[in-house]
Parts: structure tokens; C-alpha cells; sequence
């Protein structure tokens, strides 16, 4: 069996800007889905990192059980009791937390949403990836890759989330578009490794020709990293207090990472830095 398997990175930077006056010292709220995920643990990291660089301070709310909108929704009532200046917030559900964000509204924090787009209450800024632009450049790698010919798979994230939903759209899209590429099943990994390895497990063992494997993120594919994300929606945060331009929503542009290009992405996400905003600001 030939297996080509690629993923996507999340290829930006973001930083902080000199030269103005404030008054440092903001408390900026960082909510995540989870601690299993990679993805969000970069999250973090990169939301710590910019905080740092700006004079801020970071506190993570993470549900201790996976993905709970219950748990993130008790949390959310714990923060606006904490009254954090700001929030930079990723929904464990985008439609089930509405309530949760108008909360926030009605305290007054400033919301800055990060990863899912909510589909209700008023945030300062999106911070995102268009996910059927990802899911299309995942599957056209592959199909050049395989020389537009042979069988495929898509291990999908959460069947219910709506960046799952965008990046399968995209993949299958393009499967689509290629006649001499069969693909052979759809199977869900939940945005989780092991969930992954499981469900590849399985698929290798129900069919004995798997050319290519199209994954719906990193975790489960080995991608790069989201620590932009969290760099990129902390800075809009903070420079929303200091009242500085920031942008209503702010999209990264996908990028295939492979053995060309691979080194400038393989170091540790602690080690890495939020470069100055006025590198990556867009008008």
C-alpha cells in the first residue's frame, strides 16, 4: 500500500507595535475547547506570547472535559465575575454559546472570537482561517501528489463543527473534480490523534488499496501550528483597549508545509515569537 499523506499550516505572523502610549497591565480572558488538542494548546501559547510582549497578562479557561458546552458555559460565568478588560474567546460549539457571548456583552467585556465564527452576539473582531480554502488546498496537494489518479480517504474532525463542516466540503470538492480519484470513505477523528490513528486503523483493514489520506487538521495529520491565532486575536484584543485600529475580522491565509519548506516550521511552538504588528497589519 502507497500512502501520501499531507497537511496544512497556518503560515502568518503577528506581533505588537512601539512607539505609543499606554497603560499596561490588562487582564486578557483566553478561552479553548480543550486540553487534548494540540491546536489549542498552541492557542495558548501564542496568546501567552503576544501578552508578554504587550505588558498584558493572560488567564486560560479550558474545560476539563473535552469540548463541554455546559463546562464552557459555567466558565463563562465565572469570568464575568472575574471581569477580565478583555476576552479572546474560541466556542466549544458556535451556536450554543450565543448566550454565553451575549453575557459578556451585557458586562461590558469586549469579546475578540478566535478559530469557530459564533453565530450570534457582538464580538470586536473575527480571527480565522477561511476552512473550505484549507480543505481545497489540502486535496489539491494530494491530487498532485497522486498524479491525479488512485483511492483516498478524509479522516474528518467533529462531525457538528461548523470548520469540520467548511474543510470535508472543500476536500471532497475537489475529489470531485478529479475523475481517476476514487474516494473510498468519510470517517470522523474528531480533531483528535488517537481518535485518527484508530479510525485509519480501521480503514486500512476494510480497504487494501489506500493511495492517498486527507486529514481534516494538524493533530491529526501532523500539520503546523494555530500559534498565530492566538497571537494574532490577543494583540487585537489588547490594542482594542488601548484604542488602536484593529480590523473586524482578520483570515489566514492557508499553506501546504512539505519536505521543501518543512525546516522553517520544524522548531518547538515555545520557542517561536509574535512578530510586530506592522509586519502583518491588513487595511
Amino acid at each position: 500500500m502507497k500512502a501520501t499523506h499531507l497537511s496544512l499550516a497556518v503560515v502568518i505572523a503577528v506581533a505588537t507595535s512601539g512607539g505609543f502610549a499606554y497603560a499596561e497591565g490588562e487582564t486578557i480572558a483566553v478561552f479553548t475547547k480543550n486540553q487534548t488538542n494540540p491546536f489549542f494548546q498552541n492557542v495558548r501559547v501564542g496568546a501567552e506570547n503576544a501578552a508578554k510582549q504587550l505588558g498584558a497578562k493572560v488567564i486560560q479557561y479550558v474545560p476539563t472535559k473535552p469540548d463541554s458546552i455546559p463546562e464552557q458555559l459555567s466558565q463563562v460565568e465565572d469570568v464575568i465575575v472575574k471581569k477580565p478588560d478583555a476576552i479572546v474567546f474560541t466556542p466549544v460549539d458556535y451556536k450554543a454559546l450565543i448566550p454565553g457571548v451575549e453575557k459578556m456583552n451585557a458586562a461590558g467585556i469586549p469579546v475578540v472570537n478566535v478559530t469557530d465564527h459564533m453565530a450570534g452576539g457582538k464580538i470586536v473582531s473575527y480571527v480565522g482561517i477561511d476552512d473550505y480554502k484549507v480543505g481545497r488546498a489540502t486535496a489539491e496537494a494530494l491530487m498532485k501528489a497522486l498524479g491525479g489518479k488512485g483511492n483516498v480517504v478524509i479522516i474528518e474532525g467533529v462531525k457538528g463543527s461548523i470548520s469540520n463542516q467548511d474543510r470535508t466540503r472543500g476536500l471532497t470538492d475537489v475529489v470531485k473534480e478529479h475523475p481517476n480519484v476514487k474516494l473510498l470513505a468519510t470517517q470522523a477523528g474528531n480533531f483528535q490523534r488517537l481518535n485518527a490513528l484508530q479510525v485509519m486503523e480501521n480503514l486500512m483493514q476494510s480497504f487494501p488499496q489506500i493511495d492517498g489520506v486527507m486529514a481534516a487538521n494538524d493533530a491529526m495529520a501532523i500539520g503546523a501550528d494555530p500559534f498565530m491565532q492566538g497571537c494574532i486575536a490577543t494583540t487585537i484584543a489588547i490594542r482594542h483597549l488601548r484604542k488602536l485600529p484593529t480590523p473586524s475580522e482578520y483570515f489566514l491565509k492557508p499553506s501546504v508545509i512539505d519536505a521543501g519548506n518543512y525546516k522553517e516550521f520544524d522548531m518547538p511552538v515555545e520557542a517561536r515569537a509574535c512578530p510586530k504588528w506592522d509586519d502583518i497589519a491588513i487595511d
